[in-house]
């Protein structure tokens, strides 16, 4: 079968192409073909996007107060730092993602999508308003043909409510009925589905877990030898986290290696996919304030707190302990993770759940795409 996956904009996010990636995978072994349909979205809250509003607030600042040529310069000084500091993923999305051309509206393009006989949305937060609300329709395949298989797989509202309006959730009700088969990310989104489009929905593991450590380092390839670290990566950092990470390292005397690296001359170079997943199979311990960097601790059996992020939603993170009774892994403060670090993880338990998992959402998309 020919499958299409709509998912979150592709950006500079180890977590967003490395989920595409597994999910990818994970069809293509049960004997499908893949496309993931590259949907633009230049307001979406993304590295790209930030960019751009740089950009704009150049342009503003140079009107009148420089040359054509010298705002130019700038501007192509921009976008070169864009394209390099993103190169340690950007090579591994051209390398590893079956990508469609681009997409920047559907609405043009319809007749183009019916040598797809099914498609999957998912995962990421696909569904959260608040990111993706001038597309929010086409994340309900609003242009897929009557004919052909729809499914979600793990699809995240990112919070344990809905952002919707009143006349998009009626909208969106009206796709979710032509859907095959749904499936969430959080627990918290089967309630969601149920109260406000009356349809049943399961919970299913993030698609990062639908792949082993082994076949992660058999098909991207990372050096297992390294010397083990404390890893941070801190998507949001703060103060309360900076004094937490600070007392941790302190506490056992830790190296200290930060994954998402700090800005020098107005650039930021990302390690590569593989360099980030080597790190965090390796460490010693993680510190991360991410979704993804919380899911590859647990599937590398790797020591980790994951902070508090209210910015980006608790549910998630919450959601995915609960998974695997890890829930005291979330932390705010220093005192919280005496706590947490007083309670060793049963690793054997963690992975008996997520072979569980796994064979589970393994079924739920073969049945699903019958």
């Amino acid at each position: 079968m020919k499958i299409a996956i709509l998912t979150f904009p592709i950006t500079l996010n180890y977590g967003c192409v490395l989920q595409s990636f597994a999910l990818q995978t994970t069809l293509e072994k049960l004997g499908h073909e893949v496309t993931i349909l590259d949907k633009r979205d230049w307001r979406a809250s993304t590295t790209r996007g930030k960019s751009l509003v740089a950009l704009k607030s150049l342009l503003k600042y140079c009107i009148g107060k420089e040359s054509f040529m010298q705002t130019k310069h700038k501007i192509k000084q921009l976008c070169r730092n864009e394209k390099k500091q993103g190169k340690g993923i950007s090579d591994f999305v051209h390398r590893h993602l079956h990508l469609s051309e681009r997409i920047y509206s559907f609405d043009h393009k319809k007749a183009r999508f019916t040598e797809f006989d099914g498609y999957v949305v998912g995962s990421d937060q696909v569904w959260r308003y608040a990111y993706l609300s001038r597309y929010i329709q086409n994340y309900y395949l609003d242009f897929a043909s009557e004919e052909s298989k729809k499914i979600s797989y793990a699809a995240s509202f990112g919070i344990d409510q809905t952002e919707y309006p009143a006349s998009v959730i009626c909208q969106c009700k009206r796709l979710a009925e032509r859907f095959d088969a749904i499936s969430v990310r959080e627990d918290s989104g089967v309630a969601i589905c149920e109260k406000y489009f009356n349809k049943k929905a399961v919970h299913v593991i993030d698609p990062t877990f639908l792949l082993t450590p082994a076949e992660y380092k058999k098909q991207i390839g990372f050096d297992t030898t390294q010397v083990k670290t404390l890893q941070t990566y801190i998507l949001d950092e703060s103060e309360e986290k900076r004094k937490v990470i600070e007392h941790i390292a302190s506490q056992h005397g830790y190296d200290r290696n930060d994954l998402m690296p700090s800005e020098h001359n107005g650039l930021r170079r990302f390690p590569s996919v593989s360099r980030w997943l080597e790190s965090l199979y390796n460490a010693r311990f993680v510190i991360t304030d991410s979704f993804h960097g919380t899911a590859f601790a647990i599937l590398f059996n790797t020591e980790f707190v994951v902070m508090a992020n209210p910015e980006r939603g608790n549910a998630r993170l919450l959601s995915l302990l609960k998974m695997f009774n890890l829930e005291k892994r979330l932390i705010s403060t220093p005192r919280e993770y005496e706590t947490a670090a007083s309670n060793r993880i049963d690793w054997q338990e963690v992975n008996q759940k997520i072979d569980s998992y796994r064979d589970f959402a393994r079924s739920y998309i073969t049945e699903s795409l019958k």
